[in-house]
């Protein structure tokens, strides 16, 4: 079950055109991933007590890699992306975001134990966050549009936030 919603969650659409598109994209792995954040916040002890569980998390785990690097190799094609400078390569950036994408997992999930859906300050953070450590990688031009789509997200929040700034805590 977890094997299909991932691969369906990372799954591109047949071509990307702009950046809304992209962050429709990271908005849908952060949801999926939240579904199974029970799951993926203990992982480490579980993977260290079964031998077959590892082997199967490490299936699980090469699929999803495989399917960021594919979608970043397409992202180059489109002119989305730039080609990597070595020691760099998408494979690489791929398992950054992974690590990148459980541990903002890890911290929303303490930060809100009893949500059954991640709230849109989480799912803001984890975007920038993404964009942050990708934006090197980004053709400028859409780099700076992806940065806008998440702009137009925060002004959003921050109407919806009683006309605080994401961040500033709610008296």
């Amino acid at each position: 079950m977890l094997e299909r919603h991932l691969q369906e969650a990372l799954a591109r659409p047949v071509q990307v055109h702009s950046a809304r598109e992209a962050c429709d994209y990271i908005i849908r792995v952060f949801r999926t991933l939240w579904n199974f954040r029970f799951f993926f916040n203990g992982i480490s002890s579980l993977l260290t007590e079964s031998s077959q569980l590892r082997s199967q998390y490490d299936v699980l785990l090469e699929g999803v890699l495989g399917t960021v690097t594919t979608n970043l190799v397409y992202l180059q094609q489109r002119g989305f992306m730039l080609t990597p400078r070595e020691p760099n390569t998408f494979r690489l950036l791929a398992e950054n975001l992974w690590a990148q994408w459980l541990s903002w997992l890890r911290v929303y999930h303490v930060k809100n134990a009893r949500r059954m859906t991640p709230s849109n300050e989480a799912l803001f953070d984890g975007a920038v966050h993404l964009w942050s450590m990708c934006q090197h990688s980004l053709a400028p031009a859409f780099g700076s549009e992806l940065l806008e789509v998440f702009e137009v997200f925060e002004v959003f929040e921050h109407r919806l936030n009683g006309g605080k700034r994401l961040g500033q805590k709610r008296r």
